[in-house]
């Protein structure tokens, strides 16, 4: 078994956008809606920072290594579809979970670790018959070096027709009418929304005295029902005001590292290849469509010892060139990992008990 480490870091080549749906609760909670979706901040011994989940990092390259193995299969089986959907959730999601109790012996789970050399490194919680399996990578947070400050992206959005009314022209006659009851039904909706407010008021209020809450109830649920049939009318509006959202800006260098756990040579190639994918499309997170995510990286490659680490080379990935690997040491594992896709003595099908 052989221990090898990654250590080194991400650059923001543009500003990075992420946000889990607890973050942004938590936020909302503590600071009122509508306000820019949050970027994480971890509290480190030099004080607080901004970082990029590891979850997002280690998402990418399980993708990337599902595809890289995926095009080997399909030319070696000329299938142009090769998996079918369970087969794809267990590349990509780490299966789905069975309802077979855990039946899997050590010997069983190091037979499909050789077998799948993905779900070795990559691990997952419903690998069929064995259910869980632990993987052999471990992904760390891209952490920010340096103390910096959330870039804001806001926005709204507005009314085409509002920008330029010579757009009414190319609406039928009953288009215009459509479009003459939606800014009606929004407007409607906008002051439904706000005597809304004041009744949970009202509301709270009665509460409070001891006063009549039945009819601030009734009168909550009344223009509750009232905007909910407004929205089913289908009416959206364009003039919405847009939260924004945070982004980690563009230039930051964060601190990254992996860690490979009683691995081998072929998992460490299998990893080289997953970052040889990723280097074509190295996008994190969210916002892409409005230029963020690109990433660029570089690592030093370490085996652990008895004696200490042991370099084996650096790492460095420019966006949309091939990944350069350092040295021979990389390379051979690299080919390690081509090796075991050229035998055939591979098995990616859901492991199912004999």
């Amino acid at each position: 078994m052989n221990t090898y480490l990654l250590i080194g870091s991400l650059v923001a080549e543009e500003p990075l956008a992420t946000c889990s749906r607890d973050l942004k609760d938590a936020y909302e909670a503590e600071n009122g809606p509508n306000k820019p979706t949050p970027v994480p901040v971890m509290q480190t011994a030099m004080g607080n920072r901004l970082y990029f989940p590891a979850t997002g990092i280690r998402g990418a390259l399980r993708r990337c290594s599902r595809d890289v193995i995926r095009q080997h299969v399909i030319a070696a089986t000329g299938n142009a579809k090769p998996w079918s959907l369970d087969q794809h959730y267990l590349m990509t999601l780490g299966g789905l979970q069975s309802e077979e109790s855990d039946r899997a012996s050590v010997a069983d789970v190091e037979k499909w670790r050789q077998a799948n050399v993905h779900i070795s490194l990559f691990g997952g919680g419903g690998v069929g018959y064995l259910n869980f399996v632990q993987g052999h990578l471990n992904v760390g947070n891209a952490i920010c070096e340096d103390a910096c400050e959330p870039t804001i992206f806001s926005g709204a959005r507005v009314d085409d027709f509002s920008r330029d009314g010579r757009q009414i022209a190319y609406l039928s006659d009953g288009d215009i009418q459509s479009l003459i009851q939606r800014s009606h039904s929004v407007k409607a909706r906008t002051d439904m929304a706000k005597q809304l407010k004041i009744a949970q008021k009202a509301w709270r209020d009665a509460k409070a005295s001891g006063g009549d809450v039945d009819a601030a109830k009734a009168e909550m649920a009344a223009l509750e029902d009232q905007i909910a049939a407004s929205k089913k009318a289908g009416s959206v509006s364009v003039k919405m005001a847009r939260a924004g959202y945070q982004a980690i800006p563009q230039g930051a260098r964060m601190a990254q590292r992996c860690r490979l756990l009683q691995s081998n040579p072929v998992e460490l190639g299998c990893l080289l290849a997953a970052l040889s994918e990723f280097a074509m499309q190295p996008h994190l997170g969210a916002h892409g469509g409005t230029g963020c995510g690109l990433v660029s990286g570089e690592w030093e490659v370490f085996e652990v010892l008895s004696t200490g680490k042991q370099s084996l080379g650096m790492i460095k990935l420019t966006p949309y060139e091939p990944l350069e690997l350092g040295s021979p040491a990389l390379l051979e594992a690299r080919s390690a990992f081509d090796s075991y896709l050229s035998s055939g003595k591979w098995d990616f099908s859901v492991p199912q008990s004999s």
